[in-house]
């Protein structure tokens, strides 16, 4: 059976480096539907996110991060995925969760710590604006 998996992953990696995305997923849908293994989902997350599938790929790394709580790149992907579907309160639940698990990074906890105040102390239009500022600030300053 292991060797089943390692090979269902090897055809989807091929196809997702020739950039045949939505193929890769339907030979890993077709084996998830059968068996369950991490290695899969993780690659149907990514290659969700690679399509711009950012709901679907929340999904799968929701289940990835039950089991693998730790997980930085998990927790990244997901942080990710939130993101850019647009879901920023999940996205900055995530990033709670995971430093309450893991070794705080004083970026990330000063990311937060503003994220309250502001949500604290402003009633913003919208959302995305007050949180691009500080990702801007934090993320794309050289």
């Amino acid at each position: 059976m292991k060797k089943n998996v390692e090979n269902i992953l090897n055809k989807a990696l091929k196809l997702k480096n020739e950039g045949k995305y939505e193929e890769a997923i339907d030979l890993l849908n077709e084996y998830n539907g059968k068996q369950e293994a991490p290695k899969v989902i993780y690659l149907l997350a990514a290659l969700h996110f690679l399509t711009a599938s950012y709901e679907r790929s929340s999904k799968y790394y929701e289940r990835l991060i039950k089991v693998y709580p730790n997980s930085e790149i998990i927790s990244t992907g997901l942080f990710q995925s939130y993101w850019n579907c647009g879901s920023f309160n999940e996205a900055f639940l995530e990033l709670e969760r995971f430093l309450s698990v893991n070794v705080p990074v004083e970026t990330y906890l000063t990311i937060l710590e503003e994220h309250h105040s502001l949500i604290n102390n402003e009633t913003p239009k919208n959302e995305k604006t007050i949180i691009t500022k500080y990702f801007n600030k934090y993320f794309n300053s050289n």
